[in-house]
């Protein structure tokens, strides 16, 4: 059986990938033995997508398949022609008032003020086609306030959740769960500080009260947006996103008081905003796992997957070997300098863009990318670089897309330079034919909540050195995405070669076959 004889598999999936068959069948296998909860391990490019729509097209399930941006949901949307395709609200116009800045985000419907256009707006209808599919893409920010604020993401009917970069489940877990209340919010709320600054207890005193005050400033704001509806004149963009922020707040406050234990860390003393963050969520992966009956979490790098959610129980785990041969994409060891906070300086960022510059002089035709791992080493590079006219980048996260699309469809030999494509990007072929990593992608000790995770114990020392080697992998994996695609990766950080000797076995065998010393 060919995967597009699988009804919903497209027609141009005419054949398996090695390993592919023989991991959806270890899929059913487990679903047959009613696993509820699985790990796939596979290498990029091995077709993880193909393996997980095949199983659950041959199970019959009705599935959510969950992924970090959105340009992987784009890319799947293209892969499989039955998914519906789902994003934020924000990016739905309002059809109440179709000719300024509102987006559904900004929705106006209210009980005294019933939007006469409500059964027309574009979120709402595609929201319904989603729910109706078999087969519905979704981002994790998404599924999760859905899932756990809205409800409609979540129950029996839907069979399977796949979580792709499953090694991620816990960052995006941190982030929906984490507080943050801006100074205004601050001021305007009047919200004074807990007793106690650092004792969850006296937090858990201080939510209550703080919650009221949020909900008076919703209804506050509520009343005024009454004034606009009264005379069918579109409120302010303004105000509509304090409606939405504020309702944000309400919800995550409320959650908070449910979740908050020891294990948080309270961040208040910056001028511009407070948050409450938990160290680990190792308590909070039913925010995942109550809201289908099957869960497959797929990635290159899963190892303590399970153990970071808090799944007590042993969770099935397949790794499929790579099929890419090591000498196509070679890992190159340049030992530049320690880049490591303490010791970066003058010398070894010149030393940084002098190294840079030799390799790009050797790729004069080629397309590239190059992984700075901070802005400040990208906007370094831009500056200094003598091939700054072939540079691309990025300065916040939200034109990620737009710079993305430039070095795919420019047929000039653009390099991206940027710290936020380490994952959920695809450079086969001549999208890139060398990716440079700068520094270790270690977490910033500077952040508290980081911080914290780490200096908690063996595990958390083994959660950071694990996180690092799961970054260095996958930006890696960006310019190798089929067996007969070829490219080079250099990794400029003195200090790879001891980190390596301490975590050789953590890496997948392939990529230690490619090292280059």
């Amino acid at each position: 059986m060919k995967p597009c004889d699988i009804i919903g598999i497209p027609n141009k999936f005419q054949s398996w990938r090695p390993y592919q068959e023989e991991a959806v069948n270890w899929i059913l296998e487990q679903w047959d033995n009613d696993r509820e909860i699985i790990a796939l391990e596979a290498s990029t490019g091995s077709g993880k997508s193909v393996t997980a729509v095949a199983a659950a097209k041959l199970a019959n399930l009705k599935t959510i398949y969950c992924v970090s941006t959105r340009q992987l949901q784009e890319q799947l949307a293209g892969d499989f022609e039955d998914a519906v395709v789902i994003w934020g609200r924000q990016h739905y116009p309002c059809p109440r008032f179709p000719h300024g800045n509102l987006t559904a985000a900004d929705c106006t419907h209210r009980e005294y003020s019933p939007c006469p256009k409500i059964y027309q707006c574009p979120y709402k209808l595609q929201k319904a086609l989603a729910l109706k599919s078999n087969l519905c893409i979704v981002n994790y920010a998404f599924f999760l306030h859905e899932a756990n604020y809205v409800g409609e993401f979540s129950g029996n009917e839907w069979g399977l959740l796949v979580c792709d970069e499953g090694d991620l489940m816990d960052d995006e877990l941190l982030k929906f769960v984490q507080v943050t209340i801006t100074r205004k919010q601050l001021d305007r709320c009047e919200i004074e500080p807990p007793k106690f600054k650092t004792k969850f207890k006296s937090w858990l005193e201080w939510a209550e009260p703080t919650i009221l005050k949020v909900e008076k400033s919703i209804a506050d704001l509520d009343n005024t947006l009454g004034d606009y509806l009264e005379e069918e004149i579109e409120p302010p963009l303004d105000l509509m996103h304090q409606v939405t922020d504020y309702s944000r707040l309400y919800s995550k406050l409320n959650t908070f008081k449910e979740l908050v234990d020891e294990n948080w860390i309270a961040e208040l003393n910056s001028h511009e905003k407070w948050e409450f963050k938990p160290i680990f969520v190792r308590g909070f992966g039913d925010l995942f796992t109550k809201h289908c009956s099957k869960l497959l979490a797929m990635s290159a790098t899963m190892q303590g997957w399970a153990w970071n959610l808090g799944i007590e129980d042993e969770v099935p785990f397949h790794r499929t070997p790579s099929t890419f041969p090591p000498e196509n994409c070679p890992i190159i060891f340049l030992p530049v300098a320690n880049f490591s906070k303490e010791t970066t300086d003058d010398e070894a960022i010149t030393g940084l863009v002098r190294t840079i510059d030799a390799i790009l002089d050797n790729y004069k035709g080629k397309k590239g990318i190059i992984h700075t791992v901070s802005y400040k080493i990208a906007n370094i590079l831009l500056m200094q670089s003598k091939h700054d006219g072939r540079l691309i980048g990025h300065q916040e996260a939200g034109a990620r897309a737009e710079v993305l699309a430039k070095l795919k469809e420019s047929s000039e030999p653009l390099v991206l330079t940027s710290p936020g494509f380490g994952r959920g990007v695809d450079l086969p072929y001549d999208d890139a034919r060398f990716g440079i990593l700068c520094k270790l992608p270690f977490g910033d000790l500077g952040d508290k909540q980081t911080a914290k995770r780490r200096w908690s114990g063996k595990s958390g020392e083994r959660w950071y050195l694990l996180e690092c080697v799961r970054a260095i992998v996958q930006a890696r994996g960006r310019i190798m995405r089929a067996p007969d695609d070829h490219g080079d990766f250099f990794i400029l950080d003195q200090r790879f070669e001891s980190f390596y000797a301490q975590m050789k076995d953590s890496f997948p065998r392939e990529f230690r076959e490619a090292i280059v010393w």
